[in-house]
């Protein structure tokens, strides 16, 4: 059932967990309630907690380069989930140089794409 789903369809589930993310994420903040949903949901869809963290990840950048810029407490929520993610010190400081202007450009959406995987 759904095991068998999450296997074969794996970027709709993904997709679904990062919809939740960003909705706890989007105001820039996030709490222990607000994390509370995505993690249940990545428990039940029995996404490994790297995959989660990686799109946990990419939740926290589209909520900080929403506005254009990138706050202190929405690159303390980038790190955290980038520690989460297990990724390399490369590849962390690839993404934080893209967010130094507080836009993602065409080269930069593929270059996370690549790191953190494609959520659409």
């Amino acid at each position: 059932g759904l095991i068998r789903d999450v296997l074969l369809h794996p970027e709709q589930y993904s997709a679904f967990l990062l919809q939740a993310y960003d909705k706890a994420f989007e105001d820039g903040v996030l709490t222990e309630e607000e994390l509370q949903d995505p993690s249940d949901l990545s428990d039940a869809l029995e996404i490994p907690p790297r995959q989660a963290a990686r799109i946990a990840t990419m939740a926290a950048i589209n909520a900080a380069v929403e506005d254009g810029k990138v706050t202190v407490a929405e690159m303390a929520l980038i790190e955290g989930s980038m520690e989460s993610a297990k990724l390399s010190d490369e590849d962390k400081q690839k993404i934080r140089d893209a967010l130094e202007d507080g836009v993602i450009d065409d080269e930069e959406k593929e270059m996370l794409d690549e790191i953190l995987g494609k959520f659409d």
